[in-house]
């Protein structure tokens, strides 16, 4: 995925908790925009997935398939 998506997705204002899902099938939630952080060259993205930075997931941009935004109760695909 381009890293301007993730970028973008992450300044949304307000912000929309989504989904990054991954090549081989893993989903990571972006619960709030503190939560996460793009490289300044956009390759890695770094999720703390927990409020007590116990639990962190390392994430290669260009292996992410698809963005799960967030609405409500459901999803949308992007």
């Amino acid at each position: 995925m381009a890293p301007d998506r993730v970028r973008q997705q992450l300044r949304v204002l307000p912000f929309v908790p989504f989904t990054v899902e991954l090549a081989h099938g893993k989903r990571v939630r972006i619960q709030h925009p503190d939560y996460a952080v793009l490289s300044p060259a956009g390759r890695t993205l770094v999720v703390f997935t927990d409020p007590e930075d116990k639990n962190m997931e390392m994430i290669d941009v260009f292996l992410i398939n698809n963005l799960s935004i967030e609405s409500g109760s459901e999803a949308i695909a992007s």
